[in-house]
């Protein structure tokens, strides 16, 4: 019937896969990718990105947040939460499950917003990009500012004021 059983922290949980290796994107955003897996885990709707590297980094939950927004935002429904699982490569070992919760969700996509226009800022060039202005979203103000900006110090700097708030 398509349940999976995994054993974390020696609790028994029911995965149930609804949607392997999906394509998601954001219109809105104008990003997409590959989502790993969205599944009911008991009975609540999940999305699950695997991972074999030495660890979890920082950016995989950025990335997991993107893939969950996607998601959403073509109308698959709400998520309850996001896991990454870090699987040992050679099959010995312990994995390693982080979680983001729902309201880690937005600060995350933030995060990764921010991140995102930071990366096409650097491969435009920066003067490139400051004379067709910067969009900077502030997550905990909810507006946009649009700008023409004559150097990314400024960008940079506020963003990273919003990133020490949260």
């Amino acid at each position: 019937d398509g349940v999976l059983a995994l054993h974390l922290s020696n609790k028994h949980i029911d995965l149930k896969p609804v949607r392997v290796e999906q394509v998601v994107y954001s219109l809105k955003h104008r990003y997409a990718g590959t989502m790993d897996l969205f599944a009911m885990m008991d009975g609540r709707p999940v999305v699950v990105d695997w991972k074999s590297g030495k660890a979890i980094y920082p950016e995989a939950y950025l990335q997991t947040a993107a893939y969950t927004q996607a998601f959403v935002e073509m109308g698959h429904g709400p998520v309850e939460r996001a896991l990454i699982v870090r699987l040992p490569k050679d099959g010995k070992g312990s994995f390693e499950v982080g979680s983001i919760d729902p309201h880690e969700q937005g600060i995350l996509h933030d995060l990764f917003l921010m991140t995102m226009e930071l990366y096409r800022a650097i491969t435009k060039g920066p003067k490139a990009y400051a004379n067709n202005g910067v969009g900077l979203i502030d997550p905990l103000e909810g507006y946009s500012i649009n700008a023409p900006l004559g150097d990314l110090e400024r960008a940079a700097k506020r963003n990273k004021e919003i990133a020490g708030r949260i």
